[in-house]
């Protein structure tokens, strides 16, 4: 059994002036395709105005990250957007296949995620997929996800956009990134391949792909107790992680968390500020702050050191939604 999951989000009146419209998203594997398609429709497609400059901008890059930079004295459009994003796998090391590609959009301040594609590897649903337990000087740890060497195979996802959507004027940041979470990224080649099409007035566009990602899965935290049992109960007890950041920080919590029945508690230590969240979840639905909820699920910071601690619980109900552990993706990146 495998799992595709996606997601866009609206883009909150706060920041941009519209939300996303109609996306495809594919992924190929080279022993088969995993696909899945959802349409989205929202009421305020913005109509594109005539007379304006296209701005046209092909990319590729054998790097993890691919960043656009776009300014723009008065409003733009994005539209014709296609993203492609390949990995071959160059290590013997055993892996359990599950990968995460995002696109996000920031200005610095504010950071939406314009969509995300993940494809969880193979397991056996509710068997004791791993196990770890640290209580002083006692520590044990079995991993018995379904682990396979995939030396010379590669994966191809991709995500085509096709409506128009209307951007305030400003300096905004286009930013792709993925990971295969059980690899480091010299265990793989990557390559982004981006086709967008700009529609506006004295546009300024320039790119760039430095920056670290970091991809993190629910076993890779330092947790006093972690009970995995493939999506029918999930539980990890005082799980910390920490990251040195030199440049700018922007982390997200994937699709793969906790979500269906239980509780999640949540902690950030930040350069700036430090981050709480604590929610109950009763048939998929949360109780709890939803801001402090949002602040911790995805952010963007400066420079210096970040703590994050948390602990939870989830199992499946009688709903037909999985329990889920967390998988975290992280960047060190320069937004110049």
């Amino acid at each position: 059994m495998s799992c595709i999951t996606e997601e866009g989000s609206p883009l909150k009146k706060s920041s941009l002036t519209s939300t996303l419209g109609d996306f495809e998203v594919v992924s190929n594997y080279t022993d088969g395709i995993y696909s899945f398609t959802k349409i989205q429709k929202f009421k305020n497609k913005q109509p594109l105005e005539k007379n304006l400059d296209i701005y046209p901008l092909y990319r590729e890059t054998n790097n993890s990250i691919y960043i656009v930079k776009v300014t723009s004295p008065g409003e733009f459009y994005l539209g014709n957007f296609y993203y492609t994003h390949s990995w071959n796998v160059i290590t013997d090391k055993q892996i359990s296949t599950t990968r995460y590609r995002y696109c996000f959009l920031t200005d610095k301040i504010e950071l939406e995620t314009l969509k995300g594609i993940g494809i969880e590897g193979e397991f056996e649903f509710g068997s004791l997929q791993y196990f770890h337990i640290q209580l002083g000087k006692l520590k044990l740890t079995k991993d018995n996800r379904k682990l396979t060497n995939m030396n010379g195979s590669s994966w191809t996802d991709r995500m085509t956009y096709k409506n128009p959507i209307l951007i305030p004027s400003g300096t905004w940041y286009f930013v792709f990134v993925g990971t295969i979470f059980d690899l480091d990224e010299d265990e793989m080649l990557s390559n982004i391949s981006l086709w967008m099409n700009f529609s506006g007035t004295n546009l300024d566009i320039s790119t760039s792909d430095e920056g670290v990602v970091y991809g993190l899965w629910f076993g890779e935290l330092d947790a006093n107790l972690i009970i995995s049992r493939a999506h029918k109960s999930e539980t990890m007890i005082g799980g910390k992680t920490q990251f040195t950041i030199d440049n700018i920080f922007i982390y997200k919590l994937t699709l793969f968390r906790p979500k269906n029945q239980g509780f999640w508690r949540m902690k950030w230590i930040t350069p700036s500020e430090i981050k709480r969240m604590s929610i109950i979840i009763i048939d998929g639905i949360r109780y709890g702050n939803q801001v402090n909820y949002e602040k911790c699920m995805i952010g963007i910071g400066e420079s210096g050191a970040y703590k994050l601690s948390t602990s939870y619980y989830d199992y499946m109900g009688n709903d037909i939604i999985y329990a889920s552990s967390i998988y975290l993706v992280g960047l060190d990146v320069k937004l110049f």
